[in-house]
C-alpha cells in the first residue's frame, strides 16, 4: 500500500507519470494517517516508488486501467472508514474487473501491491480475521516477487508484518502479536534470524535507511499503546512488555530515533524491577524525544514511561507531566 514528484523531470512519459501520480496520491493518502508527518514522509517514499515502478513496468496499453483500479482501492479505503455500506459494492467491482485483465507478471504484481494491502483491510474492517492475514501474506509474497529488482520496497515488505501485529492484536491475539513483534524488531535491529512462515527475510537491507527508523517507530508505538489500553495491572504490562521488546540490543544501531526506543526499553524495565529511577537520565531522555522529528509517533512511549514511574513514585510524577 505504499511512490515522485521528481518523475515529472527524469520519465519520458510525462502524461503517464502525472496521472500515476494522482491516482496513486489519492490512494495513499487514505492508506496512512494524514496527522503523523514521519507517517507522511513514510507515504511519499512509499508513493515516489510505486510510481516509478508503474512508469517502468506498465505497458501503455495497461495504463489507464491500472490507474482506474488504484483510485478504485481508493475509494474502497474513503468507504471502509466512513463504514459505508457501498463499501461492499466497490469491492466486487475491484474483483470483477482484475479478473478481466491481460496483465504480464510485472504488471500483476505491481497492481497487487495495492490490491492485496486494500483486501486486507476490507477483511480487517469486516472482522474477518483469516482473510485479513491471508491478503498480507499474498502481500508479502508478492514483494518477494519485486524486491529482487527492487530491493527498495523491503518496507512496504515489513509494512505487511506490522499490518498483521495489528490484526492479531484487533482479535484479542495479544500475546502473538508481541511475540510477533518481538521476532520482528530483533530481526531488523539486531539481525537476529525472522522464522515467519511466510515470505524470504534475508539480512541484506538497511535498518537505518528512514523508511524503516518510521516503521519501527510506529510498531513499537502501536504495540505500546495496545499494552496501555488493554492491561488491567502492572503485571499485566510488564508480562506483555517484556513479550513484546525483551531481548533486543542495538548494539550496532547509529540512529538516533532507534536509539531513544532501546534507552526507552532500558527505563522500563529497571522501572518494572522497582529500581528507583533517574531523574537525570528520564529528563535527558525526554529532551531528546520531544526533539525527535518522529514525536508525533513516540506519544505512547511517553504515556507508557509516566504509569511505570507512578508505581514506583506516587506524587512524584506530576511534575514530569506538567514539565512538557
Amino acid at each position: 500500500m505504499m511512490v515522485s514528484r521528481n518523475l515529472e523531470n527524469t520519465l519520458e512519459r510525462p502524461l503517464h507519470s502525472k496521472y500515476s501520480m494522482q491516482t496513486i496520491n489519492s490512494f495513499l493518502e487514505i492508506m496512512f494517517q494524514k496527522e503523523d508527518m514521519p507517517l507522511l514522509k513514510l507515504e511519499k517514499l512509499t508513493r515516489e516508488k510505486l510510481t516509478e515502478l508503474i512508469d517502468q513496468e506498465v505497458r501503455t496499453q495497461n495504463v489507464e486501467i491500472t490507474n482506474e483500479l488504484f483510485l478504485l482501492f481508493s475509494n474502497l479505503a474513503i468507504e471502509l472508514q466512513k463504514k459505508d455500506i457501498r463499501s461492499e459494492e466497490t469491492c466486487t467491482k475491484i474483483n470483477q474487473c482484475i479478473t478481466t485483465l491481460d496483465l504480464n507478471e510485472n504488471e500483476k504484481a505491481i497492481l497487487q501491491m495495492g490490491y492485496y494491502p486494500i483486501m486486507a483491510l476490507y477483511h480487517y474492517k469486516l472482522n474477518n480475521y483469516e482473510k485479513s492475514v491471508h491478503y498480507s501474506h499474498l502481500a508479502i509474497q508478492n514483494d518477494d516477487y519485486l524486491l529482487g529488482k527492487y530491493p527498495e520496497l523491503f518496507t512496504h515488505k515489513t509494512l505487511q508484518i506490522q499490518n498483521i501485529i495489528k490484526t492479531h492484536l484487533l482479535f484479542n491475539e495479544v500475546d502473538r502479536a508481541c511475540s510477533l513483534c518481538n521476532d520482528m524488531l530483533k530481526y531488523l535491529i539486531d539481525g537476529d534470524k525472522f522464522d515467519y512462515t511466510v515470505g524470504h527475510w534475508t539480512n541484506n537491507f538497511n535498518i537505518e535507511k528512514e523508511s524503516e527508523v518510521i516503521n519501527v517507530c510506529q510498531t513499537v508505538a502501536i504495540v505500546i499503546k495496545a499494552i496501555i489500553t488493554l492491561t488491567k495491572n502492572n503485571e499485566d504490562e510488564q508480562r506483555l512488555f517484556s513479550l513484546a521488546f525483551a531481548g533486543i540490543k542495538g548494539n550496532k544501531i547509529k540512529d538516533p530515533e532507534i536509539q531513544l526506543i532501546l534507552q526507552f526499553f532500558d527505563m522500563k524495565f529497571s522501572l518494572y524491577s522497582f529500581q528507583k529511577f533517574d531523574e537525570v537520565q528520564i529528563n535527558k531522555w525526554k529532551d531528546k524525544a520531544i526533539e525527535s522529528k518522529y514525536l508525533s509517533i513516540l506519544k505512547p512511549l511517553f504515556s507508557s514511561l509516566f504509569l511505570s514511574m507512578e508505581t514506583n513514585s506516587r506524587g512524584i510524577i506530576k511534575r514530569y507531566l506538567f514539565s512538557f
